[in-house]
């Protein structure tokens, strides 16, 4: 079953957990065409997600850049911006790993966090 909230849709996984997804574009100067990606999220972070203005990197990961007085200081990625809110109080964030090696699948149960 697919629902759809204005750029965001809702959809059941395999085991009947909801989820949500988003499409992204980026233009590929190679292909000279304008490419559509589909990031996955859990809906626990879905206020977080339509907060921001996203992006694909070119390496692959959905981001927002971080601007300060309109200049492009940072690039905050997703999965480690949903990862930071899988640590216990104290701990520290360090490498995120995609388990199923999707870049753009941010479902909780897929980040792994390494050391």
């Amino acid at each position: 079953m697919k629902m759809k909230e204005r750029n965001f849709y809702y959809e059941l996984d395999e085991n009947g957990i909801e989820f949500c997804y988003m499409w992204l574009e980026k233009f590929h100067p190679v292909l000279k065409r304008v490419i559509k990606y589909r990031v996955d999220f859990d809906l626990e972070d879905l206020n977080f997600i339509k907060s921001k203005n996203w992006f694909i990197h070119d390496w692959g990961y959905a981001f927002f850049p971080l601007r300060i007085n309109g200049k492009t200081v940072k690039s905050i990625y997703m999965h480690r911006q949903i990862a930071q809110n899988l640590l216990e109080e104290g701990e520290v964030l360090g490498e995120v790993d995609h388990v199923d090696k999707n870049k753009l699948n941010n479902r909780r149960n897929n980040l792994r966090i390494v050391n």
